[in-house]
């Protein structure tokens, strides 16, 4: 045994030189000859050799395994996974940020990226030689169509034919490298590209890193070197967006994070200079900015490493970027040769690749061509997973958000935090995860999935399989989890998906809500009618209607309180009183930024109730998406999570198209103008129905008839009676103001001196203990700072604190 052992050693040793021993000017004649040596060459020359064909493998390097084992895939991932244990940043959901293993060196990461790339390699001969593959380590050079020559590896000064070899079938597997760019002068030293950057001639770790490039590569190296303690990242990239195919909440979410590390983004920016010092690296930027680091990381797009086969003697050619075009049976202009992985271009995955390799073999050795489009893969349909090992690392399947839209299909979403897991707390992963499952509202079919967060590339394929399986939203809410695990997620936005399905009738005629909300509540006693109208023609584009149950008589325990309407003009949307017309607050949409409205009834002003309703209405002109919401002033700060209603409008044709007539300027409300209340919430709030509501009550019959007559009075008015209208409005509104101020003083005096006479029996001396009547009076003050003028509203923009409100 243990001779066989060593003879077995003796045997891989010298297999890259067994070949060269034989007599160089014969030929040697294979079934199949692949060029490259990574993940889908040998897919392809192991399946090939399965079914009993004669297989030879070249490759320029002399180790196996080609890019993804040696630069790309397998020691980008070991690099992470060594990041991840030797920073502590596992360990900070239990001991906080600031916690740290120890100081990590290159030397600590480099030592387990060159023993996994070891294992990695050795695992790859034993297969080869299993399955009798010869592995050739030189150059490869076309000759014609079916013959090859190999050079040797010693650099094109010394030159040297060492072999020609024929084949039948030829597969071209040689993969990218990095993209050089002429200004950026890569060294190796201080500035490096993504295939270096493991190599790293320095002694130790850059503290400030430079990326150029917000690509895969660029973001998953920045976002490792960021979460190590006393390291600091800046990204830097011409285009707008990062990592634009994948979800925004998504890509939110993992900026958020980055930033919360130190990281800096400068997008939109082009290099003009790149000055290497013995300080390391300034980059000067077009817009003036100059930024220093100690090292800098070009990551820029790849090449194809197709110059130097002379494709030319072969038949074929290549793009300017080197990549070959391939049909769906990956054969080139010869149908003989094929080519696969990421010298053909996208997805440009190792993961793909793979399966690219076994197709490619398939359909070579199928005898009946006919037969080719049953051989069965998930690739032939875009079923297939994205992994972005970030940290947090991203994964997603199927369609995201912005593809749907453009397509205009209609969708929802269920959304599972991490937090909401137990597992998540567990493990300390549920301050940035994720799962997000969009899904057609009428079928429940699976549009896609999308995950952030620890175990995202693992739990995405259970989203891959139900999707492929043609499964359904019920499926996951259905479905019996092991407790407590991340898979879990799936069951919690499942719940979370059909929640949002069950705040409304969904339909596409949508002139039925109002008549189905009123079907669906015949017992029930309020409602709202929401209507959205074109304030030039008074046409209503679109109405529904809104139900919320209050714990006394009328919405949120109120008697008074009026059904409202909004007026949508080119440049602003305005919120009416229903029977009345009283404009009750207007908001700005004329720009692209998202901004929201606070609207509080007076009488609540008055009262400080805390059941009083507050309103908020927020719009998103860049998507097209206006939010509807109400609660409570105890509520305000989640004013997201009583959301009643999402409107489209006219699915992304811009404002000024929808609405190109001019409008009249309404006098301006007294209202709180909150421009950035609670961005990520609305985000977080999408829907591409029309109408959303919760249906809890209607009307009586005698309400009804009342709010469709004042409708109509509203819509046909003639706009000199309008005009008219406003004056005699705006008269009423300041005689409303001023005996609502002369109330509220009054109200304050009563509460001064409540306070005052309980103090004085306060007759221990104790230390005081703030009251109610002080908690009131700061809303208050407030709001009569507003409406006497001391105060405008956008000085009191921003989020109130939980004091304020705290009724």
């Amino acid at each position: 045994m243990h001779r066989f052992i060593r003879n077995f050693d003796t045997a891989l040793r010298f297999e890259r030189n067994y070949l060269l021993k034989r007599n160089s000017s014969s030929i040697v004649s294979y079934d199949l000859i692949v060029i490259g040596s990574g993940p889908s060459a040998t897919n392809c020359a192991l399946d090939a050799a399965k079914r009993g064909k004669h297989v030879a493998i070249i490759d320029k390097k002399s180790s196996v395994g080609g890019v993804c084992v040696h630069t790309g895939t397998i020691p980008s991932k070991t690099f992470r996974e060594a990041v991840l244990h030797l920073s502590g940043y596992r360990h900070h959901g239990f001991y906080g940020k600031s916690y740290s293993m120890k100081n990590v060196t290159i030397d600590d990461i480099l030592y387990r990226v060159n023993r996994v790339i070891q294992s990695e390699v050795d695992l790859l001969r034993v297969q080869f030689k299993s399955a009798r593959v010869d592995y050739i380590s030189g150059h490869a050079r076309f000759e014609d169509d079916h013959q090859v020559s190999i050079i040797e590896a010693d650099g094109p000064a010394h030159e040297k034919i060492t072999k020609r070899l024929r084949a039948s079938k030829f597969l071209v597997a040689c993969g990218t490298r990095p993209a050089h760019n002429p200004n950026i002068p890569i060294d190796g030293k201080v500035i490096f590209d993504s295939d270096q950057i493991l190599s790293w001639n320095i002694r130790q770790l850059p503290r400030s890193l430079i990326v150029v490039g917000a690509g895969v590569i660029g973001m998953e190296y920045a976002s490792m070197l960021n979460v190590i303690r006393g390291h600091s990242v800046t990204v830097i990239d011409g285009r707008e967006e990062i990592l634009s195919f994948c979800d925004d909440e998504i890509i939110s979410t993992l900026t958020h994070e980055m930033r919360n590390h130190g990281a800096r983004f400068l997008l939109g920016e082009t290099i003009e200079s790149v000055d290497k010092s013995s300080r390391g690296v300034l980059v000067g930027l077009k817009s003036g900015k100059k930024v220093h680091g100690d090292a800098l990381l070009y990551v820029v797009g790849r090449q194809a490493n197709t110059d130097g086969l002379n494709l030319e003697a072969a038949g074929l050619s290549r793009n300017p970027r080197g990549l070959l075009s391939v049909n769906t049976k990956y054969q080139t202009k010869k149908p003989h040769i094929f080519a696969v992985g990421d010298c053909i271009g996208a997805p440009s995955l190792a993961s793909t690749s793979m399966e690219q390799g076994r197709l490619a073999s398939c359909y070579m050795w199928n005898e009946d061509e006919s037969n080719d489009d049953s051989i069965p893969s998930q690739l032939k349909t875009g079923n297939f997973p994205y992994g972005i090992y970030t940290i947090p690392e991203i994964s997603m399947v199927g369609h995201t958000e912005k593809q749907l839209t453009s397509q205009q299909i209609n969708y929802e979403i269920g959304v599972a935090k991490y937090s909401e897991l137990a597992k998540g707390q567990m493990s300390g992963a549920s301050a940035d995860g994720m799962l997000k499952i969009l899904f057609d509202p009428h079928s429940l079919k699976l549009f896609g999935v999308h995950a952030i967060g620890e175990g995202a590339t693992e739990i995405i394929h259970i989203g891959q399989v139900a999707i492929a399986m043609g499964a359904t939203l019920t499926y996951f809410r259905d479905a019996v989890f092991n407790y407590p695990t991340l898979a879990e997620a799936y069951r919690v936005a499942a719940l979370n998906g059909l929640g949002r399905l069950r705040r409304g009738d969904l339909s596409d005629d949508v002139d039925s809500y109002p008549l189905a909300a009123v079907t669906k509540n015949r017992k029930s006693e309020y409602s709202t009618e929401f209507r959205l109208m074109k304030a030039s023609t008074d046409q209503v584009l679109r109405k529904g209607v809104l139900f919320k149950k209050g714990s006394g008589h009328g919405p949120f325990g109120r008697k008074n309180w009026k059904p409202r309407y909004f007026v949508l003009r080119p440049h602003t949307l305005s919120y009416y009183t229903f029977e009345d017309g009283e404009l009750k607050g207007e908001l700005d949409i004329s720009s692209c930024d998202e901004t929201a409205l606070e609207i509080m009834p007076a009488d609540s002003m008055k009262t400080g109730s805390s059941a009083s309703t507050i309103w908020r209405v927020a719009i998103n002109a860049a998507e097209r998406r206006l939010l509807v919401a109400a609660s409570t002033e105890m509520e305000m700060n989640n004013w997201v999570d009583k959301f009643l209603l999402a409107f489209r409008i006219n699915s992304g044709m811009s404002l000024d198209q929808v609405l190109p007539d001019t409008f009249s300027q309404n006098s301006p409300p007294v209202i709180r103008n909150f421009q950035n209340f609670s961005s990520h919430n609305i985000h977080g709030r999408r829907s591409t129905g029309d109408i959303r509501y919760t249906v809890e009550s209607e009307p009586k019959g005698s309400d009804m008839k009342r709010h469709s007559i004042a409708a109509q009075s509203e819509c046909h008015s003639a706009p000199d009676d309008r005009k008219q209208q406003e004056a005699l409005l705006d008269m009423q509104r300041q005689q409303k103001r001023e005996a609502r101020e002369k109330e509220r003083l009054e109200r304050e005096k009563r509460l001064l001196d409540a306070e005052l006479e309980e103090k004085k029996q306060d007759t221990n001396g104790s230390e005081h203990k703030c009251t109610e009547v002080e908690i009131v009076r700061k809303p208050i003050k407030r709001a009569a700072e507003i409406n006497s003028g001391k105060t405008s509203p956008a000085a009191v923009s921003q989020t109130p604190s939980p004091a304020e409100y705290a009724f």
